[in-house]
């Protein structure tokens, strides 16, 4: 599942590519939900690969139907370009709060994050991808990460929460 915006810094093209050389391409399905200025290119190259049946792409989603899409996939994407700066994407908490586990390149905030909570893979370049899907495909171990990215963000991903920590470890101690 992938959710976001179609711009070249989330490496969309590039996915789709390592889905193409995946051996057990047939058993993947990728959902991309989202729209923007790649989306047209990354459509065309859906086409060019022989992707269609494999990978959908649905623009303008309710909210409601992104926890359906959730419980229907196995994992969660975000490649990001290496030479742009990042924060931490909504959509890794919004994997994560779904239960599901992700799949990201070790970038910045992105990947220190997941390796900290252990909320599914990393890998080191994006040409890494495929091999990592034909390592993981039908492993069973993607619901006991997601369970434990739900668990975490249950524990840790409460706005007063977060604040009220942020207060007693940084404000308190410097104002």
């Amino acid at each position: 599942l992938y959710i976001g915006n179609f711009h070249e810094k989330d490496l969309l093209k590039e996915i789709i590519s390592e889905l193409s050389i995946c051996k057990d391409k047939e058993k993947i399905e990728l959902i991309m939900v989202g729209t923007g200025r790649e989306k047209e290119e990354v459509v065309k190259i859906i086409k060019t690969k022989g992707l269609s049946k494999i990978v959908k792409i649905k623009e303008k989603v309710h909210h409601t139907q992104i926890a359906k899409l959730g419980k229907e996939a196995d994992i969660g994407i975000i490649l990001r370009d290496k030479s742009l700066p990042t924060l931490l994407p909504v959509s890794l908490v919004e994997y994560m709060a779904m239960s599901i586990p992700v799949i990201v390149n070790d970038y910045s905030e992105l990947g220190d994050f997941v390796r900290q909570t252990n909320a599914g893979y990393i890998i080191k370049e994006v040409s890494d991808l495929h091999s990592l899907l034909e390592k993981i495909l039908g492993k069973k171990e993607f619901e006991k990460i997601g369970q434990r990215n739900r668990e975490w963000i249950e524990k840790n991903g409460d706005r007063a929460k977060i604040a009220k920590d942020f207060n007693e470890r940084i404000v308190s101690k410097y104002i």
